[in-house]
């Protein structure tokens, strides 16, 4: 982001006015500019300068070959150009000298069982006394992301990822990246509307909000009233000390959701709750392994004529194609 940008962000929160998503092409277009002048510590001469350009070339080149092709090899892709950015980022803003160019994915997919759902994604695990040097752990660091600490399903993955569609026998059971309207127009705001009509009482969303939610479990306040004439929820969180909590404190923003927040579930038994880029980044190279070494049932989860899975995979994948260049943009700026 240059200096006007920043100074038009300021005068634009300063006046209440929500900032919208931006266009991924013009994104697009950022990012090939920051490649002449990096951030971080790529702006100085040597390797990482290189490698920060090289790797966001090979992300540029890698979205338009995900947007020729059709979605039975779009993972492929779509999951190495998010792997380019991260090495990318990692050139620019990770300060280890021995772990800013990772040497493995650091996930591991089971075979998909009779449901693509099901099919189980594992984290890897360095050695005792070992740093963890893989593509996702050290993405996850560098941006300041938790990482995952326990095997997961995709199925709880695809909830969790903003903008997948949930369908029966992918994620429909799981907690979804819930989205939230911010209510108000002052910035930072303070409280949110969940999704309704509510059709639970008060204590009941309470309990599902503070087990799927983790963040969602200190200091939340909740109530429930009438919005033409539809039962609505708002909900809004408060420090241990009595002040309210910025929305942003607790939720994520996402590029292309209208300036939308989203509460994060938390993935495995240990309640991991990855950032929206490092979600879709787990999501992404489960799909691409199932599309590279289980091609049979992977094509047939994409028949549009005998799975309900087609449409919905369909769509998350250009959906990913579009968001991708904005959420690489904020962490590199």
């Amino acid at each position: 982001m240059d200096g006007r940008d920043a100074r038009l962000r300021r005068v634009l929160k300063s006046r209440g006015v929500r900032l919208w998503a931006s266009d991924p092409e013009h994104d697009r277009l950022r990012l090939r500019a920051l490649r002449a002048s990096p951030p971080g510590l790529a702006r100085a001469r040597g390797e990482r300068r290189q490698v920060f350009a090289a790797s966001l070339g090979q992300f540029d080149e890698l979205l338009t070959a995900a947007a020729a092709v059709g979605p039975a090899s779009a993972p492929l892709p779509l999951y190495y150009a998010l792997n380019q950015a991260g090495r990318a980022v990692a050139a620019a803003q990770q300060r280890d000298p021995l772990r800013w160019q990772p040497k493995r994915h650091g996930l591991s997919v089971g075979n998909p069982p009779p449901t693509l759902g099901g099919t189980v994604i594992s984290p890897w695990k360095p050695g005792k006394g070992k740093s963890a040097d893989d593509s996702f752990s050290v993405m996850a660091d560098t941006i300041g992301s938790p990482r995952l600490t326990d095997a997961i399903t995709l199925g709880a993955l695809w909830a969790a990822a903003p903008g997948t569609e949930r369908v029966k026998r992918l994620g429909v059971s799981e907690p979804p990246a819930l989205q939230l309207e911010p209510v108000g127009a002052g910035y930072p705001s303070i409280s949110g509307r969940l999704p309704g009509p509510i059709t639970s009482g008060q204590a009941a969303l309470r309990n599902q909000l503070e087990r799927s939610y983790p963040l969602a479990r200190s200091g939340m306040e909740l109530s429930i009233g009438l919005l033409a004439g539809e039962r609505i929820a708002q909900v809004s969180w408060r420090t241990p000390t009595g002040v309210i909590r910025a929305l942003d404190d607790v939720t994520s923003r996402f590029p292309g959701s209208e300036g939308a927040c989203y509460l994060m579930p938390g993935l495995g038994a240990n309640d991991d709750v990855l950032a929206p880029l490092m979600v879709w980044w787990a999501l992404l190279y489960a799909l691409s392994h199932v599309a590279r070494y289980q091609p049979a049932a992977w094509t047939r989860a994409l028949d549009p004529l005998n799975s309900t899975l087609a449409v919905p995979i369909e769509s998350a994948l250009a959906w990913a194609r579009e968001v991708m260049p904005g959420l690489v943009l904020e962490v590199l700026t």
